[in-house]
C-alpha cells in the first residue's frame, strides 16, 4: 500500500504561501484605510498634538484638552530650567539636561507613569506631560464624520478586489506552469518503473522543469543505451561460446579417432607415427584455445589487475623483433625496424605486453598474402608509448574492421589462415585496456597498420 505523503504537495504549499501573501496584502490595505480614516477625522488626538499647540512665535493654543487628560505644560528655558507651569505639575522636577528631555521623550513604553513630548521655540522650548493612561489608543470615529471622499474608499475596494483576483489568476498559471509539468514528469518515471521502453518528457516548462526534463530524457537515452549494449555483449558471448565450441569439437574429435584407431590396431605400423603426429599438434591447438580464453576471461574481469613495473618499451619491442626476425625472413618478407635509441619507459606487465607485441608480427606474417613488406616502429607522441606494425597486404574488409577486436574474429578472405583461435587481437585489446590504453587500426598510404598506444611513465 502507497504510503500518503503527510506534509502535502508542493503545489498546495506553493498556493498556500500565495494565498498568505494576498491575505497579507488585504490586512495592509485596511490598515492604510482605516490609517487615512483616523488622519482624517477629528478628535482630541491631533488636538495633543505639541506641534499643533504651539505657534511658531512661541505662543501657546488654549490647553484645555491637555487639562482635560489630567496633563500639564512646562515651560523651559535655554538652560532647560522650569520658569512657568501651565496647569497642576505632579512632579518635583525643576530642571533637566539635555539627554534626560531625549531619554524622556523617546516613547519607548519602559513603564512610566507619564508621556512627555518636547516642543523648541526662538528662547526656549515647551514639555507636554501627560498620564500614561490618558494616551491609550483608544480611537471612537465615525465613518460620516470622516473626511474621506467615496471615491477614495472606492479605491480601497477596487483595489482588495485586484489582489483577489490576482490571487484566482496567479493560481491558474501555477496549475498551468508547476502542477502540470510536476505530473507528466512522475508519470513517465512510473512508465518507466513498470518497464516501458523510449520513455520521452515532453511539455512546454521554463526555467528548472526545461532542465528535468532534459535530465529525464537523457537518462532514459543513455539507460536505453546501456541496454543495447548489454544485449549486445550478450550476444557476443553468446556466439562466443557457440564459436569456442565448435573449434573445440574438431580437433577433440581428431584426437579421438586417432587414439581409437591406435587402440583398436587399425593403422600400419608405418602410419602411427604419422597418428601419434596427429595427437600432439591437435592437443597443441586445444591447449592453445585454452590458454587463450583463460587469458582473455582475465582481461575482461574487473578484479584482475597486471603486475606492473616500469620498463623501457623500445627495448622489451626489440626482443620481440628478435624473436620473431627469422620467422619473417623465412616468410620472405623485406623487414623494417623503426625504434629510437632514447628510452621510452612505461608502467607495464613485460609478459602481457611482449604478448600483443608477438601478436600483432604474427598477424602481419600470417595474414598478408599479397604483400612483401613489414615494418614495426616504436615513437613517443605526447604523453603516449605508441607502437605501429604495419604491412602492404590487402586492406581488410570495413565489415570486418568493425568486429575484428571481438573474440573468434579470424579476418576475410584475403588474409585468412588456419590455425589460429581468434582470439589473439580480443586479448591484445583487453591487456591494452589493463595498462590504460588502446589498440586500434587503420588502412592509409596502402598498408594496413596495427597500433598500440600506452601513457608514459616518468622518468625519474
Amino acid at each position: 500500500m502507497k504510503r500518503k505523503n503527510k506534509r502535502g504537495s508542493i503545489f498546495g504549499k506553493l498556493i498556500g504561501s500565495y494565498f498568505l501573501f494576498a491575505a497579507a496584502a488585504v490586512v495592509t490595505v485596511l490598515v492604510y484605510g482605516v490609517a487615512q480614516l483616523l488622519a482624517f477625522s477629528g478628535g482630541d488626538i491631533d488636538q495633543m498634538n505639541p506641534g499643533a499647540l504651539v505657534a511658531e512665535d512661541g505662543t501657546l493654543s488654549p490647553l484645555d484638552v491637555v487639562y482635560r487628560c489630567g496633563g500639564w505644560v512646562e515651560c523651559l528655558d535655554e538652560q532647560y530650567r522650569v520658569t512657568r507651569v501651565f496647569g497642576e505639575k505632579q512632579t518635583p522636577q525643576q530642571s533637566y539636561t539635555e539627554r534626560e528631555l531625549l531619554e524622556a521623550t523617546a516613547l519607548s513604553g519602559d513603564g512610566s507613569d507619564y508621556w512627555m513630548f518636547w516642543e523648541s521655540y526662538d528662547g526656549g522650548s515647551y514639555l507636554f506631560v501627560y498620564p500614561s493612561d490618558a494616551m491609550k489608543l483608544t480611537f471612537n470615529f465615525e465613518l460620516e464624520a470622516s473626511d474621506m471622499s467615496g471615491a477614495e474608499n472606492a479605491m480601497i475596494a477596487v483595489m482588495v478586489l485586484m489582489l483577489i483576483a490576482e490571487s484566482v489568476l496567479v493560481s491558474f498559471y501555477i496549475y498551468r506552469k508547476i502542477k502540470k509539468p510536476l505530473k507528466q514528469t512522475v508519470e513517465g518515471m512510473q512508465r518507466v518503473t513498470l518497464g516501458e521502453q523510449r520513455v520521452h518528457l515532453s511539455f512546454g516548462a521554463e526555467g528548472e522543469f526545461t532542465e528535468i526534463q532534459d535530465a529525464f530524457n537523457l537518462m532514459i537515452d543513455r539507460l536505453e543505451a546501456e541496454q543495447s549494449e548489454k544485449e549486445k555483449l550478450q550476444k557476443e558471448r553468446q556466439q562466443m561460446l557457440l564459436e569456442l565450441s565448435h573449434d573445440l569439437k574438431t580437433p577433440l574429435a581428431t584426437i579421438k579417432s586417432s587414439a581409437a584407431a591406435l587402440v583398436e590396431g587399425v593403422v600400419e605400423e608405418e602410419e602411427k607415427e604419422r597418428y601419434y603426429q596427429t595427437i600432439v599438434v591437435k592437443s597443441d591447438r586445444v591447449n592453445t584455445m585454452a590458454d587463450d580464453m583463460f587469458t582473455m576471461l582475465k582481461m575482461e574481469s574487473s578484479d584482475y589487475q597486471p603486475r606492473l613495473i616500469r620498463m623501457d618499451f623500445c627495448e622489451l619491442v626489440r626482443q620481440i623483433c628478435v624473436e620473431h626476425y627469422e620467422e619473417m625472413e623465412q616468410a620472405e618478407f623485406s623487414v623494417q625496424i623503426g625504434i629510437p635509441e632514447e628510452t621510452v619507459w612505461v608502467l607495464a606487465d613485460d609478459k602481457l605486453l611482449a604478448r600483443v607485441v608477438a601478436n600483432f608480427i604474427t598477424n602481419a606474417v600470417k595474414y598478408n598474402k599479397t604483400g612483401k613488406e613489414i615494418s614495426v616502429t616504436v615513437k613517443r607522441e605526447g604523453d603516449e608509448a605508441v607502437l605501429i606494425v604495419a604491412d602492404d597486404g590487402m586492406g581488410i574488409e570495413e565489415n570486418v574492421q568493425r568486429r575484428m577486436f571481438l573474440a573468434f574474429v579470424r579476418g576475410d578472405a584475403s588474409r585468412s589462415t588456419s590455425g589460429g583461435t581468434g582470439l589473439g587481437l580480443a586479448i591484445a585489446k583487453g591487456i591494452a585496456r589493463k595498462h590504460g590504453g588502446d589498440v586500434g587500426y587503420l588502412y592509409e598510404q596502402g598498408k594496413n597498420k596495427f597500433f598500440l598506444r600506452l601513457p608514459c611513465a616518468e622518468n625519474t
